[in-house]
C-alpha cells in the first residue's frame, strides 16, 4: 500500500472560534488536507498555546512558534511605509529558520495560509508550493480608497502590489477566492469560497418581514456598508413598510435605529437565518467574495446585495438580488418582500445552488486535488 503523502500547512491564523470568513475557510482547507494525506502543521502567531487543540480535530502534528505582540510591533516598525502591516508585523527571519530546522524531509505539498505565510513559505523546503491569498489585498486596497483618504490606509497596505507580485514569482499556485482576482497572477487560480449547506432549507417564518445583517463591524468594509444601508437605504424602505424590523447579529459598536435589533455576537447564526425572510450584503468596497452572502444561500434565503458584494461570486441571478443607488436597492427589497412565495421559490433555488456549488467540503478537496495533481502525488 502506498505510503501517504506528506503535506504541510504554514498558518498564522487558527481555525477557532470559527465565526469569520478566514477562519472558515481555513479549517475547510485544513480538513481537506487531512484527508488528503499526512498533515503537519506550523502555526506561528500570538495563540500559540492555543495551536494544538484548535488543529486536534485533524492532525496531533502540530508545530507552535510563539509570535509575541511586542516582535509584531517591532516587525511594523522596521517595515513602515516599505511594506504591509500583515508582512511586516509577521515575519521573523530568526522564526523561518527555526521552522526549517523542525522539519525532517520537505513535504510534498506546502500550503501558506494568506500573505502573512507566504514568505515562510518560501523560505522553506518543498516540492510544491501553494499560497492560499484568498483575497487580494492590492484591489482592497485600490476600492477602499475612493471611500478613505487616510494616511493610515496607505501605510498599512505599503508596498502590497510589490508584495503580491513577489508571491508569483515562486509559488507553483495562487489561490483566490473571487472572480477575476486570480487573473492577476500567472499562476493564479480560482478556489472559491464556500459554506456548510444543511440538508434542507429554512421555511420562512411567518409574521411581519425581517430583514438580516450578519457581519463583523470592526472590518471597514462591513461597517462602512451597514452604516450607508442605515442612513440612505432603511428610512426609503421603511417609509413603504413600516412594518419591516431588521436584525444587526456580529461585533462592533451597537446600532440603534427604528426597527432596528442589535443582537451583538452570536455563536450560532443559524436562528438568525430561521428568523428572517431576507439577508442584505450591502457593502460598497473589498475585495475577495463575502462568505456571509455564500451561508445565506445556503440557509435558504436570498440576498438582497449591492454590485462590490455580488462581483466576485458566480452565483445565479435569481439568488441574488443586486442594485446600486440608496433608491433602486430599497425598492428591489420591497418587490422582494410583496411577494413572499416568491421569495420562498428563490430561497429553495439557493439553497440546491449552494448544495451543488458552494459546499466548503466539495469546494477544498477539489482544490487539495488539483495541487496534488500538480505536485505529482496521487491523492486518496
Amino acid at each position: 500500500m502506498p505510503s501517504k503523502a506528506q503535506l504541510l500547512l504554514v498558518t498564522g491564523v487558527l481555525p477557532s472560534p470559527p465565526d469569520q470568513g478566514d477562519r472558515l475557510r481555513l479549517a475547510a482547507l485544513t480538513d481537506a488536507l487531512a484527508k488528503a494525506g499526512e498533515l503537519r502543521v506550523l502555526y506561528f502567531g500570538p495563540r500559540a498555546a492555543a495551536a494544538p487543540a484548535a488543529f486536534a480535530p485533524w492532525t496531533g502534528r502540530v508545530d507552535a512558534f510563539p509570535r509575541a505582540p511586542l516582535r509584531q510591533y517591532l516587525g511594523l516598525l522596521r517595515g513602515l511605509g516599505r511594506e504591509p502591516f500583515t508582512v511586516a508585523a509577521h515575519w521573523d527571519a530568526t522564526l523561518a529558520r527555526r521552522m526549517a530546522r523542525a522539519l525532517e524531509s520537505p513535504p510534498r505539498l506546502l500550503v501558506a495560509y494568506q500573505l502573512r505565510a507566504a514568505r515562510y513559505a518560501a523560505a522553506l523546503p518543498a516540492a510544491y508550493r501553494v499560497v492560499d491569498l484568498t483575497d487580494r489585498l492590492a484591489a482592497y486596497y485600490r476600492r477602499a480608497r475612493r471611500f478613505s483618504a487616510s494616511p493610515l490606509l496607505r501605510l498599512r497596505f505599503a508596498g502590497i502590489h510589490r508584495a503580491e507580485a513577489a508571491v508569483d514569482t515562486w509559488a507553483d499556485e495562487i489561490w483566490l477566492a473571487a472572480l477575476g482576482e486570480a487573473a492577476a497572477f500567472t499562476r493564479g487560480r480560482l478556489v472559491p469560497n464556500g459554506t456548510r449547506v444543511p440538508p434542507a432549507p429554512q421555511p420562512l417564518p411567518p409574521g411581519p418581514p425581517r430583514l438580516l445583517y450578519v457581519g463583523n463591524r470592526r472590518y471597514p468594509p462591513n461597517r462602512d456598508g451597514l452604516n450607508w444601508f442605515l442612513t440612505r437605504v432603511w428610512p426609503l424602505l421603511r417609509r413603504e413598510r413600516p412594518d419591516a424590523l431588521l436584525e444587526v447579529v456580529g461585533r462592533g459598536k451597537p446600532v440603534r435605529a427604528p426597527g432596528v435589533v442589535d443582537a451583538g455576537y452570536v455563536a450560532d447564526v443559524v436562528g438568525a437565518y430561521r428568523r428572517c425572510h431576507l439577508v442584505l450584503a450591502p457593502v460598497r468596497f473589498g475585495a475577495g467574495a463575502p462568505s456571509k452572502v455564500l451561508e445565506a444561500l445556503g440557509q435558504g434565503r436570498v440576498v438582497a446585495a449591492t454590485p462590490a458584494a455580488a462581483s466576485g461570486l458566480a452565483v445565479p441571478a435569481g439568488c441574488l438580488a443586486t442594485a446600486s443607488s440608496p433608491a433602486e436597492l430599497a425598492a428591489t427589497i420591497g418587490d422582494l418582500l410583496a411577494h413572499p412565495e416568491e421569495l420562498a421559490r428563490r430561497g429553495t433555488a439557493a439553497h440546491a445552488w449552494a448544495a451543488r456549488e458552494a459546499d466548503w467540503s466539495a469546494v477544498m478537496a477539489r482544490a487539495v486535488e488539483q495541487a496534488l495533481a500538480g505536485a505529482g502525488a496521487d491523492a486518496p
